[in-house]
């Protein structure tokens, strides 16, 4: 809602739309990490943790019914149906703290420049730190993934890739999309070999795949969306990139609900629990120092490959 200044204009009046309470509000950031995170393409794992006394939250899937099991054939009019049963599993997702300080004295919050770091902006960028985390933290368990395309200490190849594509289209049931995430140098090495591939000489392809930018949009070759990122998990020689269907990677995370009225200072404390998000606002008048502390619970867990196929992409770290 607009809101009309009257004269003299005054601190007072501009604060409800133009001051730092609304910039950094706690609505603008929840839009800012739902935005940053959505590419990630993590499900979200259904369940609340607070106040079930575990840091894991359970996961439940079935299997043998559906697209699974086919009508058997009845010998004659009146056999008698014999009942089936079906398979039960569970995946599990475990919630770790996370934190992120920051903090400034008096004296350089006095002598900053109008435009240098200061708290304010550090706040604001947040965001962009829970989107990291939540990026290193899909990484981590991408490198879990059982199935593997590619061979260790060798340079990643269009037969690994026509592989990778094989592997997905003979998977029983499996329809849809597929991304993956790799380091560019994985992508570097898919380029080399498409120029001595006779049948895949298309201009347009090494095209896309060289001006790949890192932590850029992605691009599609052969009907995988295509993601390149240098926090791609490192093991040992090799790059451990991954290729699934999305889903395969959830995300949990514990509401910081119960914080309400608990923090310290709660007119200034920012609480999002729907991302599992507190901020909150600190000083210290003995050394003359300022600063936040941001506190998340998250964590992430790779789900059932039977329901969401996936593959690591290992090729050499040279």
């Amino acid at each position: 809602m607009a809101t009309t200044v009257t004269a003299p204009g005054s601190f007072a009046q501009a604060q409800t739309d133009l001051g730092q309470d609304y910039i950094f509000a706690v609505q603008a950031i929840l839009e800012e990490i739902n935005e940053r995170t959505s590419v990630l393409q993590m499900m979200p794992l259904l369940g609340d943790l607070v106040g079930s006394g575990t840091d894991t939250v359970r996961i439940a899937r079935y299997a043998g019914v559906g697209f699974a099991e086919a009508f058997t054939a009845m010998a004659t009019e009146t056999e008698q149906i014999v009942p089936t049963g079906w398979t039960t599993d569970v995946d599990t997702a475990t919630i770790a703290r996370y934190g992120l300080g920051k903090s400034e004295t008096y004296q350089g919050s006095i002598l900053n420049r109008a435009d240098g770091v200061d708290l304010d902006l550090l706040v604001a960028k947040v965001p962009e730190s829970v989107e990291k985390t939540m990026r290193d933290l899909m990484f981590t368990t991408m490198a879990t993934i059982t199935g593997v395309v590619g061979t260790a200490s060798t340079a990643w190849t269009m037969d690994d890739e026509i592989n990778l594509v094989t592997n997905f289209n003979e998977t029983s049931g499996f329809q849809g999309a597929v991304q993956t995430w790799r380091h560019s140098e994985q992508f570097s090495d898919l380029a080399a070999s498409l120029r001595n591939e006779p049948a895949m000489q298309e201009p347009g392809v090494l095209s896309a795949i060289q001006g790949l930018k890192v932590g850029g949009g992605a691009f599609q070759f052969l009907g995988f969306d295509n993601h390149s990122s240098n926090d791609v998990t490192a093991s040992g020689a090799d790059h451990i990139g991954a290729a699934f269907a999305p889903g395969a990677i959830g995300r949990v995370v514990a509401s910081t609900m119960p914080l309400q009225g608990r923090v310290r200072d709660p007119s200034r404390a920012m609480l999002i629990p729907q991302i599992g998000l507190v901020i909150e606002w600190d000083s210290t008048s003995g050394t003359a120092t300022a600063k936040f502390d941001a506190n998340g619970w998250w964590g992430t867990a790779l789900l059932s490959s039977t329901l969401f196929p996936q593959f690591r992409i290992r090729s050499i770290n040279d």
